[in-house]
């Protein structure tokens, strides 16, 4: 594995294209005496401009100021849980949380990076400098590149988007922070690099294709996909249009990716999503669940830890076949990835029971061309309930990304003798009468 350079040795202004210099130096400047000046236990850094991202991001790594990184699209509600779930100290950004004076020590040097979680509820996960180092370590050595060049469409605040930029600042390489709403008018930009990394969401791929993008796809050696498992037909069309694609596996708790398909072999036909990166390994345990160890696994969500395990037990079920490649054959829980984002249903499910307008509800995913896959509502409502009144809870207390696509009304759901509801019948129920949706 390689080893990497501290960041206060670095000077990101090297390695960052179109990045504002004379502005991030000043915010940099800013933000460090302020840390230094006023030490906290948690930081919260909410901004939704790169430039000012990246200048509290670096202050807080270099002051080993503990920072929770936040997404500027939460609602009021999200807020509000995030305020009383960690109590920041100290906020870079707009963010309306409270800020708390209590003191709450976080071990200095931890990096909080969001994630959703099954009850709907905002959960950070743990990562430190040298989880997040060997993950781009694993990364170098896997693709056999010595500097890591990217071209980065996708937020700072998440994992994909972070990544990125720590790849390239640690290994000498160049990130562009792109825009995806430039792209998505059909201007193709150059690249400061030949070859390099882009990472995308299928939903992202989909988009460019259809816009034309391919000969602009193709400048890139390595076309990073996940956030989502991505359906036939996308794959077979970037095949056909020679898109050096890397389907990925890996979630925010590994720092991204433990298994990607190199691009000769998804280019030679190869359905699976790869093999397993040097820096982890991966099981399968007797139910088919994956299972994985790694340098890179989180030290655990705020502010609990792991308990002391070699391997950590997630909710995706997959197999390997003879010569290692990886498989995902489905998932354990109800989860629901659109585009990129992980959805629980449980969670919207509790705010609809919450309005007091439902005598049933279930929430299921559902396959969508555009998303991987959509949210849909099957309730049953009581007397004078109008959906309106549904979609203003939800819009009050999900984000954006967990707004349902597909509503339908019914008179009961499926139940099983037990009284449990079957989900594959809800399912089944919608798709069938899709064109009778809301």
């Amino acid at each position: 594995m390689s080893h990497f350079a501290s960041p206060a040795t670095l000077d990101p202004t090297l390695y960052l294209h179109d990045l504002d210099v004379s502005r991030w130096r000043l915010s940099l400047e800013h933000y460090t005496q302020e840390l230094q000046h006023q030490p906290c236990d948690r930081l919260l850094l909410a901004q939704p401009d790169p430039t000012e991202f990246l200048a509290g991001f670096w202050a807080a790594i270099t002051t080993q100021t503990p920072v929770f990184l936040g997404n500027f699209h939460w609602r009021e509600a999200q807020w509000q849980q995030l305020s009383q779930q960690i109590r920041p100290q100290k906020v870079f950004g707009d963010a309306p949380c409270v800020i708390s004076p209590d003191p709450k020590p976080v071990p200095l040097g931890q990096i909080m990076i969001p994630t959703g979680g099954s009850s709907g509820q905002i959960r950070f996960v743990m990562h430190t400098f040298e989880t997040l180092t060997t993950a781009v370590a694993g990364f170098q050595d896997f693709f056999h590149v010595k500097q890591i060049h990217s071209y980065c469409i996708l937020p700072l605040y998440h994992v994909s988007g972070l990544m990125q930029v720590w790849r390239s600042l640690l290994t000498g390489g160049i990130c562009a922070l792109g825009s995806y709403a430039q792209l998505k008018q059909g201007q193709w930009p150059a690249l400061p690099f030949q070859g390099g990394f882009l990472s995308l969401v299928p939903t992202q791929l989909q988009q460019l294709l259809a816009l034309g993008g391919a000969d602009w796809l193709r400048q890139f050696d390595t076309v990073l996909l996940g956030g989502a498992p991505p359906w036939p037909e996308l794959l077979a069309q970037a095949r056909a249009e020679r898109i050096c694609l890397a389907p990925t596996y890996g979630m925010t708790e590994t720092a991204a990716q433990v298994v990607t398909l190199r691009p000769d072999d998804f280019l030679a036909g190869n359905p699976s999503t790869g093999q397993v990166l040097p820096h982890a390994q991966v099981q399968i345990d007797s139910n088919s669940r994956i299972a994985i160890s790694a340098r890179s696994l989180c030290l655990g969500y705020y502010p609990e830890s792991f308990p002391d395990s070699e391997l950590w037990l997630t909710d995706d079920l997959g197999q390997f076949d003879a010569h290692g490649y990886l498989t995902i054959t489905g998932r354990q829980s109800r989860k629901i990835i659109k585009g990129g984002e992980n959805v629980f249903p449980e969670a919207i499910e509790a705010v609809l029971w919450d309005t007091g307008f439902v005598k049933d509800v279930c929430v299921v995913g559902v396959p969508d061309a555009h998303w991987g896959e959509a949210i849909a509502v099957a309730y049953v409502p009581e007397t004078g309930c109008d959906r309106a009144h549904l979609e203003v809870a939800l819009d009050k207390h999900c984000g954006r990304f967990m707004q349902p696509h597909c509503w339908l009304k019914c008179e009961q759901l499926p139940r099983s003798a037990q009284g449990k509801i079957e989900y594959a019948a809800v399912r089944s129920l919608i798709l069938a009468q899709c064109s009778e949706l809301e």
